[in-house]
């Protein structure tokens, strides 16, 4: 899991579009997140993040105000369940 310093200052949470792509909350503990970026659904994550930039495009809206996130903070971490992981641990 991600510490509370690598949320908010590296992974941006919260951030809007800022925010890093990767995130993902645990659904049993709210207050625990995930990076994905190291796993099989990065591609999966990517290529949503590629369509809604692409739909943005077409549409002639900026992508950043959307408020999705869309960015790309770190080399990424395993997606430990009980390991604190960060800059900071």
């Amino acid at each position: 899991m991600l510490s509370q310093d690598q949320l908010q200052h590296v992974c941006l949470l919260y951030g809007g579009s800022k925010q890093c792509r990767y995130i993902e909350q645990d659904d049993g503990h709210w207050d625990k997140y995930y990076c994905k970026k190291m796993t099989p659904d990065r591609k999966v994550i990517d290529d949503a993040v590629n369509d809604f930039l692409k739909e943005k495009k077409d549409q002639g809206v900026s992508s950043t105000k959307a408020g999705e996130p869309l960015g790309d903070n770190c080399k990424g971490f395993l997606p430990l369940t009980d390991l604190l992981q960060g800059y900071d641990v």
